[in-house]
């Protein structure tokens, strides 16, 4: 590992740094949940060297099995191997902050492009992230699915999502994978990569806080007539139970906020819009979201106070999740059939990639053979000459406003 400043280890790293380090992600990460993970890996695994391959998709593999956003979970876990759980509070912040600023100030009527700008800017960034995520898989896959056996989990999974289609598709090709691990050659276990100061009871403890809030939330929202309870327990309940994170939290969101007449269905619909628009995860849409909201049904909406409490609901499960499941993670992989599972998973896991990486991330960036053309131009940039992501970001936006 080199020892210049660039590539200084966790225990040499500052929040401030580490806060740095995420805020230039959420800036620049373009794609959704998929691509996310690949600006991840480009970061952590190839520029920064504090990963490796196995590391990181320790980290993916885990949070296949829990709800909420994968990519925001992947980047707490990395918070809280770097620096704790300020460290990890810290880095959800730098890559959440961009989009949720962006999108709150869009609630609040400002407008920073015209449209035919905005559409040809978008587009560039789509093929942006066809291209990050075609560079990460081109590592992860071959360490992830290095036999025969593991290929062919892979291959399943794939299959699996195009034939089966629905938010339970995920978790149920992640459970037979992981039972397909048990019948792969035996290896020598090593310990979990995952390294975390928690201790079991600290993870109870928080575990134990998401369970309170997930069923108290409910209760007090139907025994108060204070309507900011109700928005906290739709929000909070969603970020809970939704599998599959991004898009399949656009349907319960929706039916969360416009049945009850917090607003309409076209203020909705733009605000998911302006999401697709902006870097970060999906689940900032909680921002512009809150800020629209008129929970009082009066025409005022709630603004900035709305766009924050919204945000913090809607991410918590995620937080408490992650600050729970980690301890018993890192002691549970270390037992030989949890350790058989997990390379079965992790197949798995290169499977769901690449079949996300097809649909949608190039069936909605590809749209013409130019388009071919500048994936192979920033795929080369990228690989070969080694590019940083940010740089070819930036070409990709003025190339977007251009055309």
């Amino acid at each position: 590992m080199q020892s210049n400043k660039m590539n200084l280890n966790f225990e040499d790293l500052s929040l401030w740094q580490l806060f740095l380090i995420f805020l230039k992600l959420g800036c620049t990460s373009f794609g959704g949940p998929i691509a996310h993970l690949g600006y991840f890996r480009e970061e952590f695994v190839g520029r920064r060297q504090w990963l490796s391959d196995a590391h990181y998709a320790d980290m993916v593999a885990l949070c296949q099995f829990l709800p909420g956003p994968a990519s925001s979970q992947v980047g707490l876990m990395i918070g809280l191997e770097a620096k704790g759980k300020l460290g990890a509070c810290v880095a959800w912040a730098g890559f959440t902050l961009p989009s949720v600023v962006f999108l709150m100030a869009a609630a609040l009527g400002l407008s920073l492009f015209n449209g035919a700008a905005l559409i040809g800017v978008i587009h560039a960034l789509k093929i942006v992230a066809t291209i990050v995520v075609a560079h990460a898989l081109r590592g992860m896959l071959p360490k992830l699915c290095p036999d025969l056996p593991r290929i062919g989990i892979m291959l399943l999974s794939v299959m699996a999502v195009f034939a089966f289609q629905g938010i339970f598709t995920q978790m149920g090709v992640i459970c037979v994978a992981a039972c397909l691990g048990q019948f792969l050659k035996n290896e020598p276990v090593n310990k979990s990569l995952i390294k975390t100061n928690t201790t079991i009871s600290n993870g109870e403890y928080w575990l134990c806080i998401y369970l309170v809030c997930l069923i108290g939330f409910p209760l007090l929202s139907a025994f108060s007539s204070f309507v900011w309870l109700d928005v906290i327990s739709t929000f909070f309940s969603t970020g809970a139970l939704v599998f599959g994170g991004g898009h399949v939290v656009l349907p319960l969101l929706q039916s969360g906020v416009v049945e009850p007449g917090w607003m309409s269905n076209d203020t909705f619909l733009a605000g998911y819009g302006l999401t697709q628009a902006v870097p970060g995860p999906l689940f900032t849409l909680s921002a512009f979201l809150g800020v629209m909201l008129d929970v009082q049904n009066t025409g005022q909406i709630a603004g900035v106070l709305g766009g924050i409490i919204c945000v913090c609901a809607l991410f918590l499960p995620s937080l408490l999740l992650v600050f729970g499941i980690m301890p018993y993670w890192s002691k549970c992989r270390e037992l030989p059939w949890v350790y058989r599972s997990l390379k079965g998973v992790n197949a798995a896991v290169a499977g769901l990639l690449l079949a996300a990486f097809i649909t949608p991330v190039v069936q909605q960036s590809i749209l013409s053979p130019y388009d071919v053309g500048w994936v192979l131009l920033g795929y080369y940039l990228l690989s070969v000459h080694k590019l940083p992501a940010w740089l070819i970001i930036l070409g990709a936006i003025g190339l977007g406003v251009w055309i």
